[in-house]
Formats: C-alpha cells, structure tokens, sequence
C-alpha cells in the first residue's frame, strides 16, 4: 500500500464551496475586467473542470452551494450525481464550520474542503491531504495571494471556533488561519501553494503554464481559447 492508498474503511468527503455562477455575483474582481458575464461562465467552468478532474478518485464528493435557492439550476449544471448541501451562516466561515458539523456527523473521518478558484489544482494534492490526515489533525494548502485554496480535517478535532471571526477578506487569512489552528495545539500538515484565479494576470499565468499540461484540454482553457478573453483589458459583458 502507498501513501496514497487506504484500507477500504476509511469514509472520506471532499466537500467543494461554490457559489452559483450568477453574472455579478461571482469572480468579482476578474469581472472587472473581462465583464460580468465572462466572469460567470468561466466560473462554471471552473466548477466542471474541478469535478473532472476529482471526481475519478477514493472519496465521496458533495457541493455546498450559495445561494441555495438555486439549487435546481446547479444541478442543471453539474449533473444529478452529486449531493448539494446548502451554505448557511452570516460569513464565510461560520458557513464553512456548518459545513463541516453536518458531515461529520454522517459519520465521515475525514473530511477536505476546497473552493472553485483554482480549476487546474492538481488531484495528487487533495489525496497528499488526505493521507496527511492519516499523522496529523489538520491540513491547510496555501494560496499565493496569501489565502488558502484547501483546509481540511479528522474526525475528532473540529470545532466552529476554528473558523470563527477570522479576517476573511484580508491578504493574510492563510497565516491567521495556521495560528489559530496550532494555538488549538493540532498537527497541521501543509500543502505546496497554488494558485487562484481572481484576476486577469492570475488567468493570464494559469493559461501559460496549462500549455503543456491535461488541463490544455480542459473547458477552461477552451472557453479561453475560443472567446479571447485574454486579450481584454477593461469591463466588458
């Protein structure tokens, strides 16, 4: 058996936060400047490409969407065979730690979140994450703008003030995020960085180094190449 493996027992969720690709009402900042409705199929794309990719491997996958009233229309959109849970709480976070109480308590042992901004993250470092798990209470994977693209945990060790009052729209939630985890005294294994896709230069990156990748055939990098939105230098629809 290799690092990557389990015994069969283990019942493993990876739970992906998204939001419904609504035209202003996601990728905000890369809407500024490719426009709005650019942004929101990107985003879609960003959520398929993710699902593609991870969906292939040992673990159950579920979407914690917001808003959830547009529950039927993502499923319209990712297909039946994922369950969605709803997002609830007054910030990210407290929407995060519902998230993770209601999962461990269907009796999941380990549980990996992730967002939707980074399409190309490789699956070899959600299944590093969950074997991290295995030796370690937490794990967190880095951002390069300074947040974080993954966190997850073991059964046993989470709780809502993990997450709470944190400074979620701020550079430095990574750091502040591993602080409060070891000031609870957990193990926290940390991941390589990646990158997420929230500006126009992050699409630009992502795009140059995909070229020679599986993700050159992905609907991401096809909806690049056939719009040309990386040509786009202000607000267009």
């Amino acid at each position: 058996m290799n690092r990557y493996e389990h015994d069969g027992t283990m019942k493993r969720c990876l739970i992906m936060m998204a939001k419904y690709p609504e035209p202003g009402q996601v990728k905000t900042r890369l809407a500024a400047e490719i426009g709005a409705g650019h942004a929101a199929e990107l985003s879609k794309r960003f959520i398929l490409d993710l699902l593609q990719t991870l969906s292939s491997l040992d673990w159950e996958i579920q979407m914690a969407l917001y808003p959830w009233e547009r529950k039927a229309e993502m499923s319209a959109v990712v297909g039946e065979k994922y369950v969605l849970v709803p997002q609830r709480g007054r910030d990210l976070g407290e929407r995060m730690g519902q998230v993770f109480i209601q999962l461990f308590a269907e009796a999941f042992q380990e549980i990996i979140m992730i967002g939707t901004d980074a399409p190309d993250l490789p699956a070899e470092f959600v299944v590093e994450a969950f074997s991290a798990l295995a030796d370690h209470d937490a794990v967190l994977g880095p951002a390069c703008d300074g947040g974080y693209y993954l966190i997850g945990f073991r059964r046993g060790v989470f709780s809502p003030q993990l997450l709470d009052g944190l400074p979620w729209s701020m550079p430095e939630i990574f750091v502040q995020q591993l602080k409060r985890l070891r000031e609870q005294n957990l193990q926290v294994y940390i991941l390589p960085p990646w990158q997420d896709m929230d500006t126009l230069a992050d699409l630009k990156k992502m795009a140059g180094l995909a070229v020679m990748t599986p993700f050159a055939d992905s609907l991401t990098m096809g909806y690049i190449g056939t719009t040309g939105v990386l040509d786009m230098k202000s607000n267009r629809a």
